[in-house]
């Protein structure tokens, strides 16, 4: 999946080692967000395209593209790098500690599973939480609440607001 228009700036070009071949070899550009995740704010369309990509069927599952927007916003978790080869278009992660790269977020597989949870009770379906075996799939899970909660207080303010004729 393209890296997202929020606003990202170019932190550094660096030389790639040859020490793991699933790094693409060359220059890359290491993308660093700057400020609160919450002023990168994804564009509608974004929001669809990563939710049809998720798996989301974005017309019927309107109301929990909150998740999809939260799991735009979301910021790899550290030591994970956003990272792009010169001269290509596709964005990777990249594990400074480990080595490790990928090309789905890592935080995706969690936004997925969130998801599956918010889709499975709206269908009235008993569905716990599924077990969060690390702090980062916690992290997903109450950032894409938060969003949530920011999405409906804008809601609300929005009604009160044509309401009273402002």
């Amino acid at each position: 999946l393209p890296i997202s228009s929020c606003s990202r700036q170019l932190q550094a070009m660096a030389a790639v080692s040859d020490q793991s071949s699933a790094v693409p070899a060359g220059k890359v550009i290491i993308f660093e967000m700057s400020g609160p995740a919450e002023e990168h704010e994804p564009t509608q369309q974004e929001v669809e395209d990563y939710a049809d990509w998720l798996g989301f069927d974005v017309k019927a599952e309107a109301d929990l593209l909150w998740i999809a927007r939260a799991g735009l916003k979301a910021l790899p978790p550290a030591p994970w790098k956003a990272c792009q080869s010169e001269g290509s278009d596709r964005v990777y992660y990249f594990n400074f500690e480990t080595g490790e790269s990928m090309w789905d977020h890592p935080c995706d597989e969690f936004t997925r599973q969130l998801h599956r949870e918010a889709k499975a009770r709206k269908e009235g379906q008993f569905c716990p939480p599924a077990r969060r075996q690390s702090g980062l799939a916690a992290e997903v899970a109450a950032a894409a609440y938060a969003e949530k909660a920011r999405e409906e207080s804008s809601s609300k303010t929005l009604s009160e607001a044509k309401l009273f004729g402002a």
